[in-house]
C-alpha cells in the first residue's frame, strides 16, 4: 500500500469515527497524529497504532473506537497489553493495533532480557516453569533463562509460582520472606505468574506472605492459599 493510499484510508476511517478534533500528517515519516474530542490522541503508522495521549480524566474511548474501526478495515489486529505490567491502566506509548509482523516484534521486545525467577533451584522442573510462564503471559519461553533470587542485575526476572508453591509460602513464611523482600527492594516492579493462571505484582505476593507471618506469630487462623479465589488477593 502506497503512502498516499494509506493516508487516505486513515483519514477515511477518521471521518467515519467522526470525533477527530485535530490531525497532523507527516508523510515522509509515515505518521499521522489524530486528536479526539475526549482529549485522547493516537499516532498511526503503517504497521501499528500507538496511544499518544490520554484524555484529561484518563479516558481513551475515542482512540479505542478508531482502533477498532481500523482493525475492521485493515490487516491490523488489536495489540495485547503488556502482561507484566500489573497496573492495567493505559499509558502513552501503548500499542493499540498492529500488523502480525509488528506483533511478533512486540513479543520479542517484551521478552528481551527477561528471565524466569524460581524460589528454589529444585522447587519445580525448568520445563514446568516455562510452561506456566507461557500460559500466564501468552508469550514463548523456550529460550528464557531460569534464575534464583541471586539473579544478575542485567536481567528482568518474573517470579513463577507453580501449583503448591503458594502453600509452601503460607506454611513457612519465615523461610521465604527475607528473599522475597530482598527481591522486591531490588526490583520493585517485578511481576509474578501464579500457577500459570494470572499475573500479579511481587508486592502483592510479599504482602500476603507478611500477613501469613503475622498470623503465625499470633497463632491466628490459617491463611487461605495464595491462589484461592477467596484468598489475600
Amino acid at each position: 500500500l502506497s503512502v498516499g493510499r494509506w493516508i487516505a484510508r486513515v483519514l477515511a476511517v477518521a471521518r467515519r469515527v467522526g470525533r477527530v478534533s485535530a490531525q497532523r500528517i507527516r508523510a515522509a515519516a509515515r505518521e499521522i497524529d489524530l486528536a479526539f474530542r475526549d482529549g485522547s490522541a493516537l499516532r498511526a503508522r503503517p504497521d501499528r497504532i500507538e496511544l499518544l495521549r490520554l484524555g484529561p480524566d484518563g479516558t481513551v474511548g475515542d482512540t479505542r473506537t478508531f482502533a477498532a474501526e481500523w482493525c475492521a478495515s485493515s490487516d491490523h489486529s488489536a495489540a495485547p497489553g503488556d502482561p507484566f505490567r500489573t497496573d492495567a491502566h493505559p499509558v502513552p506509548g501503548d500499542w493499540m493495533t498492529a500488523q502480525p509482523r509488528a506483533l511478533s516484534s512486540l513479543d520479542r521486545q517484551r521478552l528481551a532480557g527477561r528471565a524466569i525467577l524460581a524460589l528454589s533451584a529444585d522447587l519445580d522442573p525448568p520445563e514446568s516453569l516455562r510452561r506456566l510462564f507461557s500460559t500466564g503471559s501468552g508469550l514463548p519461553s523456550t529460550d528464557l533463562p531460569i534464575v534464583t533470587l541471586d539473579a544478575p542485575s542485567g536481567l528482568t526476572p518474573t517470579l513463577v509460582l507453580p501449583p503448591g508453591a503458594d502453600a509452601a509460602l503460607v506454611a513457612e513464611p519465615g523461610r521465604w520472606l527475607p528473599g522475597l523482600e530482598r527481591a522486591l527492594a531490588e526490583r520493585p516492579g517485578m511481576a509474578c505468574v501464579l500457577s500459570g493462571t494470572r499475573i500479579v505484582s511481587l508486592q502483592t505476593v510479599v504482602d500476603a506472605v507478611r500477613n501469613a507471618a503475622s498470623d503465625a506469630a499470633f497463632e491466628g487462623p490459617a491463611l487461605p492459599t495464595l491462589n484461592d479465589p477467596h484468598g489475600p488477593w
